[in-house]
């Protein structure tokens, strides 16, 4: 293969051992991470989004979204708000799927 993705779910704590075995090997490591959005409608819908880095700025966006929502949601899943995406958007590519 010539490139691999991680997308942990809320964190991304797999993606400094996932990026050092796909450079040990010729592969591009392609990091991102699943989190959930709130809707700013209905506190308790959460929609899934993958957001995965185009580069290092977008790696570091992807840091901070991922411990805003871990440090405003104590013990529950990490998520941000619908705005948060706007925020940190740059160099980051969303993938969406059926809201389900």
């Amino acid at each position: 293969m010539k490139a691999l993705a991680i997308t942990d779910t809320g964190n991304l704590h797999g993606c400094h051992e996932f990026y050092k075995a796909c450079k040990s090997e010729g592969i591009k490591p392609i990091l991102g991470i699943e989190i959930f959005v709130k809707s700013p409608y209905q506190q308790e819908l959460k929609h899934r989004l993958v957001l995965l880095a185009k580069s290092i700025k977008g790696y570091r966006n992807l840091i901070a979204l991922a411990s805003k929502g871990s440090l405003e949601n104590p013990g529950q899943i990490p998520s941000v708000m619908f705005e948060d995406l706007h925020d940190y958007a740059e160099d980051v590519i969303c993938l969406s799927g059926p809201v389900s």
